[in-house]
């Protein structure tokens, strides 16, 4: 599997004096370790609260696909039986990392439905 950058996204809502803001950190995890971090505090309202929540649950349904896709390919004995041991521990990988990031984003989904 290539090394690609992969970059994390985290999301914070707080409220300030009747204000909400949008706190977007990202950070560059790069292979040899240096990330580049980049925050930005927005002053939202509800339109782009709105717009923020319809992301996370779209990338919720993506994952809840992708972990249906993955957990199929586990529990089949076929594929269990014929695939390579690096192909099942790449599928295995991959559930662990879709998992995390399913837990990611419900959990931001509850900070932003507050």
């Amino acid at each position: 599997m290539p090394d690609i950058p992969r970059y994390d996204l985290h999301v914070s809502v707080f409220r300030c004096e009747g204000s909400a803001y949008l706190l977007r950190r990202t950070r560059n995890n790069r292979s040899d370790g240096s990330g580049i971090p980049d925050g930005k505090i927005v002053k939202t309202g509800n339109a782009d609260l709105a717009k923020e929540i319809e992301r996370l649950e779209k990338e919720e349904k993506r994952l809840e696909g992708e972990l249906s896709r993955v957990n199929g390919m586990l529990h089949n004995e076929r594929f269990m039986s014929k695939a390579p041991e690096s192909k099942i521990a790449e599928e295995r990988g991959k559930l662990e990392k879709y998992t995390q990031m399913m837990e990611q984003v419900k959990e931001r989904l509850g900070q932003l439905r507050k």
